[in-house]
């Protein structure tokens, strides 16, 4: 008897388990016992699998006698967190609040669940830990939405006058589902907590809206239904259409339940515009460029055990380009830092991803107010948003986010190159004393030497300290990326951060090329003559960008350079 979401007991149907490999779960290995549990009536040889998505865990479920087929979705058995429950734990909950849920055609609620157990062992059919399930929901008619806007001409009227009609419709739908789904003692709205445009199904032929993804229906934390899909369909297509969406959730919204400003990423943000943390206003802006001050991007929820970057990729992909997600993946940039590259498969998209600490998201906007041209510096992939963290409904640090034209880190170059040769060692080298001057080049373009906010306190050393190498071998071009705190005395210089990387990547022969060539572009970098600093007073009163260690490490200086070098002193002590 094939499965229907009208008879799902009060909880998911339990249609039984499947046994995999280290529950590793391939579904054409399982055809014949997926078509016995979904439809035992038809043949196994007309299903038929479909992977969608691009995190290899839902697929599509079709065969001839049951041509709208079922969706499946692979999801953890354990719980991730300690008190949030499981998806099944969550669903089963639901359905229990709501039992009317798997039957409203307007969504693509899971009514059944398949156990995956892993084998004992390779060569054993028993079955071993209950490692994951695949919950079963029905499959909702049409496309994805931001597949159906890639398909219209914005330029025609008519195009413009249908999405604004269905973004419309969406709003009326998100109005509907927040009030039907009520919570029945505090009243509150039960919140998708996922809701953006892949999370929408359009069927042109019928008009026929859906919501898909709810597995994470009601959790804790984030409750910006609204907020979230507003700002994705306005970088997406326009205001237009994010202003059609919101006026009509808010003319059919019941107040009483729908609370247009519950958002996770304001209840713990600071309300001036003028820091990083700023709240987006009501017409949040066109996805972050290099220009301008930092942007505060929709905040993550995360466990208190800490930030999990491949938990969150799909959503950071549509953060950072709600117009497109390709196959996005995240590749540390070292195997120290916290920090990664996101890039979008082949479309030309790159961002460097950091973790930080609100005090050092604060640092590096302060450098950026005294250095705004750092954010348009190619040579940088210095921060320009922040997307806010929040555990508990505490903000408990940030990711800071930078955009960068290439992809290739130093580390993945490296690993191209045959070092046993020659012709590679030398070119390596080249590359390497190329690093060098251009890190001391851009050194010497940002040395600040602090603020004077506080007259009581020391002026703080506000100095660039990469930490890793972009390199693009076809331009060789090369960009810096991964800071340490700015404002850090103690903190390691970036000629130490790197010639430490550089060395661990391809040893010590090869971190002597890039500090040679760092060397040689501190010797022979112009240095301002006595009388020109005394002729432009503060302009000249910062101290050079290399330290006293690099200093030391750099060579002997020229009598007239440690001459300059002392009257730079006397200056700074003015």
């Amino acid at each position: 008897m094939a499965v229907k979401a009208g008879t799902a007991k009060p909880g998911l149907q339990r249609l039984g388990q499947v046994r995999a490999p280290s529950g590793h779960f391939v579904p054409e290995s399982h055809l014949n016992e997926l078509a016995r549990m979904l439809d035992s009536t038809s043949a196994v040889s007309g299903f038929r699998v479909r992977r969608i998505g691009i995190n290899d865990s839902v697929w599509l479920v079709t065969c001839p006698a049951n041509p709208e087929g079922w969706m499946i979705k692979k999801v953890p058995a354990r719980r991730r967190y300690s008190g949030v429950p499981t998806d099944v734990e969550n669903c089963d909950a639901l359905i229990r609040k709501f039992p009317g849920i798997v039957e409203d055609q307007r969504l693509a609620f899971p009514h059944s669940v398949v156990a995956i157990h892993s084998l004992s062992a390779p060569w054993s059919s028993q079955a071993g830990d209950h490692v994951a399930d695949l919950l079963v929901s029905r499959r909702a008619p049409g496309d994805q939405l931001g597949v159906y806007l890639a398909e219209l001409d914005l330029t025609k009227s008519q195009d413009q006058t249908t999405l604004e009609e269905v973004c419309a419709g969406v709003g009326e739908m998100l109005a509907d589902f927040h009030a039907r789904y009520a919570d029945p003692v505090t009243g509150e709205a039960t919140y998708h907590t996922d809701f953006h445009p892949s999370n929408v199904l359009y069927e042109k032929k019928t008009g026929t809206l859906s919501i898909v993804d709810l597995t994470g229906m009601g959790n804790p934390g984030s409750g910006d239904d609204v907020q979230k899909f507003e700002r994705l369909i306005f970088g997406m297509a326009g205001e237009r259409y994010a202003l059609a969406f919101r006026h009509r959730y808010l003319a059919m919204a019941k107040t009483s339940v729908c609370k247009t400003d519950r958002s996770s990423s304001k209840s713990t943000v600071a309300s001036s515009t003028d820091v990083l943390w700023a709240v987006p206003s009501f017409h949040l802006p066109a996805p972050p460029t290099r220009t301008g001050s930092f942007k505060s991007l929709s905040s993550l929820a995360v466990p208190e055990s800490g930030f999990n970057p491949d938990k969150h990729l799909t959503t950071l992909a549509f953060m950072l380009s709600p117009t497109r997600v390709c196959e996005p993946q995240l590749i540390p940039l070292s195997s120290r830092a916290k920090a990664w590259v996101l890039r979008q498969g082949s479309a030309n998209e790159c961002w460097v991803i950091q973790q930080a600490s609100p005090v050092f998201a604060e640092r590096c906007e302060e450098f950026v107010r005294q250095c705004p041209s750092v954010l348009e510096d190619a040579q940088l992939a210095f921060p320009h948003s922040a997307i806010p963290l929040q555990a508990n409904q505490k903000q408990v640090g940030s990711l800071l986010v930078a955009e960068c034209s290439f992809r290739t880190t130093l580390e993945q170059y490296v690993a191209t190159l045959d070092q046993t040769t020659n012709e590679d060692q030398a070119k390596l080298r080249k590359v390497l004393s190329k690093i060098g001057e251009t890190l001391s080049a851009v050194l010497a373009r940002y040395a600040i030497f602090g603020t004077e906010s506080d007259e009581d306190s020391p002026r703080v050393r506000l100095q660039l300290r990469p930490g890793n190498v972009l390199y693009d071998p076809t331009s060789e071009a090369i960009a810096f990326a991964d800071f340490s705190w700015p404002g850090d005395a103690n903190a390691v210089t970036a000629l130490d951060r790197l010639y430490d990387t550089v060395k661990s990547l391809a040893g010590p022969m090869a971190a002597e090329a890039f500090q040679e060539g760092y060397q040689n572009a501190q010797r022979s970098r112009h240095r301002p003559s006595v009388a020109d600093i005394f002729q432009y007073g503060s302009a000249f009163c910062q101290p050079d960008p290399v330290s006293e260690v690099e200093a030391a490490s750099s060579g002997s200086e020229s009598e007239e350079e440690q001459r300059e070098q002392k009257a730079s002193e006397q200056c700074s002590l003015m």
